[in-house]
């Protein structure tokens, strides 16, 4: 996760949870040892492992899952390990505006005694977003290949401008 980012995202919309970055596995295992934390966010792949090599070391916290990969086996089997929620990073960086909300959120519901399951709401919930990310991806492959076709036209087009120009030139030299 982009550090800068976070802070900035936790500073602005939630400023009353304070957090600490650990940029490892090992990193994280000593500071979740070390200090008693009231929810952990944590990227799923780390600089020597991932998320899953740390859910034992969470100590009955609320934890959100973020990553770039987009599976429904990798929600699914986070859901399974205890994680709150599941965000996918997206290339704007919008997850940051929701992130901070959505560790409140769970804070709140794991306080609440909501613990996390693999429930129908969930799995739709990742459902709906691998659909929506497909589609998207289906609309890209469709924008790129009518970018193609075009420039392909273009070159065409220019093609016979070009042709058009040396009969023009051949035919107005020809009949001086």
């Amino acid at each position: 996760m982009d550090q800068v980012a976070l802070e900035r995202a936790f500073s602005k919309r939630r400023p009353s949870l304070e957090f600490e970055i650990a940029g490892s596995v090992v990193d994280a295992k000593k500071k979740l040892n070390d200090k008693r934390y009231d929810a952990a966010v944590v990227d799923l792949n780390l600089g020597d492992g991932t998320c899953f090599d740390i859910f034992n070391s969470m100590n009955e916290i609320p934890f959100v899952v973020v990553t770039g990969a987009v599976s429904v086996d990798l929600a699914v089997e986070a859901m399974k390990c205890g994680a709150m929620d599941y965000i996918v990073k997206d290339m704007d960086g919008r997850y940051l505006d929701a992130l901070p909300s959505v560790v409140a959120s769970s804070i709140e519901n794991f306080e609440g005694g909501r613990k996390p399951s693999t429930s129908k709401e969930a799995l739709d919930k990742i459902s709906a977003m691998e659909e929506a990310i497909g589609k998207f991806s289906l609309l890209l492959d469709q924008i790129e290949n009518k970018n193609r076709a075009l420039e392909r036209e273009k070159r065409d087009l220019e093609q016979k401008i070009k042709d058009f120009k040396a009969i023009y030139a051949k035919h107005v030299l020809r009949g001086r």
